[in-house]
């Protein structure tokens, strides 16, 4: 009896170590499946004597997951982060706490000339590589952006190099301080790219501003003065001495009085088109408005000699820039609009102004004058390119003052015209901006 109760409890026994080893390999098999790409049946309960186990399950079972999707993410943030620092051209260093470089990017090597294990090496006692290649004149200027960096702040500093190859280069810096939850300062990373060809290129500009600057100087004061003498002598003789020339001869003096006026408006048109990139600009908000009123009162006399009409929107917007060279701009157009009327009918003009969604301020001057041949309209802008000729009287500089003018003002302006009917001369200009938006000092800030 005794054996035979023995023998049942070892047999219970061992249906119960089946049953838990059947229950503990399919929920290991739930476990591991999503990770090794099988998909279970269906879900499985654990039995009664055993509730919050489903639950430890499911938990491990998402964690798992949830680990395989992270590498997977964090193998591609990987995969970028190498792309775009493999391939961006600029230099990418950054510094530890103690100024050892523990990144640099394959782009340093090519603005320096020196490899990555080289630069690494240099540094590895705290020594910092770009000071190393900094020009005399400007270690002092870097050494300062340094410490500005160390304390946390972005700073921006330009300074010349000397390449391994004995160039040199003028170099861009941004100096970024990466700071733990505290506040420390615990790396810098330093962005660096070539400025060279940028600063050469504006240092030729400023180099031919200066040309036409000393050339307009000599025009205005070493021509002028001719011009006034030969003015002078030639009504001198005219006043005084008329009996004695005769009719043909006081024609001949007109001649030279008509020249002498001519010269001396080529010469003003020549200051004028130098004066528009050497002179300093004063840009504000300004009001199309006031400046239409002005223009108008000033062309007040022609319009009332051609009996014109001069229809102008009410309401223009408002728009960034030089008042000055804006009236210069729109002054230009209605005195050519009137100027190049048709003597077969009344002129009519139109000046429409609109603010488009990209900011900028559009203002159409139409007319119905002579219009423009097609074959000059692509030369219409450019200095003593005339549409008609001499017949007109005209300098032939007004709108290539007016496009140099615009573009200036980081504009546009454009004709469309139909010989015989008239022209609309098209005028692009960054809109004023009610709240402009303020740079950061340490953004706007090169030392």
């Amino acid at each position: 009896m005794i054996v035979g109760l023995c023998l049942v409890a070892a047999a219970a026994f061992a249906c119960g170590l089946f049953i838990q080893s059947r229950l503990i390999r399919r929920a290991i098999e739930r476990i591991f499946a999503p990770v090794n790409g099988a998909q279970p049946k269906g879900k499985e309960t654990m039995p009664h004597f055993c509730p919050f186990a489903q639950d430890v399950l499911d938990a491990v079972r998402h964690e798992l997951n949830r680990k395989s999707e992270l590498e997977h993410e964090t193998a591609a943030l990987r995969e970028r982060y190498e792309l775009v620092s493999t391939n961006i051209a600029a230099s990418l260093l950054i510094y530890d706490r103690s100024g050892k470089v523990v990144f640099c990017s394959p782009y340093t090597q090519v603005l320096t000339g020196y490899s990555p294990e080289e630069i690494a090496a240099y540094s590895a006692d705290g020594a910092d590589f770009l000071e190393s290649l900094v020009v005399e004149q400007d270690a002092e200027r870097y050494k300062r952006a340094r410490q500005v960096s160390q304390l946390g702040e972005d700073i921006l500093v330009r300074c010349r190099i000397r390449h391994r190859s004995g160039l040199r280069l003028w170099l861009e810096t941004r100096l970024v301080p990466v700071c733990n939850d505290d506040g420390e300062v615990v790396s810098v990373l330093a962005v660096t790219v070539d400025v060279t060809d940028t600063l050469n290129y504006q240092e030729q500009i400023e180099a031919q501003n200066r040309d036409l600057s000393d050339f307009a100087y000599m025009v205005s004061h070493d021509l002028k003065a001719p011009i006034f003498t030969i003015k002078g002598m030639a009504h001198a003789l005219l006043e005084d001495h008329q009996q004695q020339l005769g009719r043909d001869g006081c024609e001949l003096v007109n001649y030279i009085v008509d020249g002498a006026a001519r010269l001396e408006r080529l010469v003003a048109s020549v200051i004028e088109y130098s004066s528009i990139n050497t002179k300093e600009w004063q840009n504000t908000d300004v009001d199309l408005n006031t400046v239409m009123q002005q223009v108008r009162a000033d062309l007040a006399e022609q319009v009332r000699d051609k009996n014109a009409a001069v229809i102008v929107d009410d309401n223009l917007p408002s728009i960034s820039g030089d008042q000055i060279r804006i009236y210069q701009i729109f002054s230009n157009l209605l005195g050519n609009a009137l100027k190049y009327s048709s003597p077969d009918r009344t002129p009519q003009i139109a000046v429409r102004g609109k603010r488009t969604a990209s900011d900028m301020v559009v203002v159409d001057v139409q007319d119905n004058g002579l219009g423009i041949p097609s074959a000059k309209l692509d030369d219409i802008f450019r200095p003593y390119r005339r549409a008609h000729g001499n017949e007109i009287e005209g300098s032939g500089i007004g709108l290539a003052c007016v496009k140099k003018i615009v573009d200036r003002l980081g504009g546009t302006v454009t004709v469309s015209s139909v010989e015989g009917q008239g022209s609309t001369f098209s005028v692009s200009i960054p809109a004023a901006q009610p709240n402009p938006r303020e740079v950061p000092a340490d953004l706007a800030r090169i030392f």
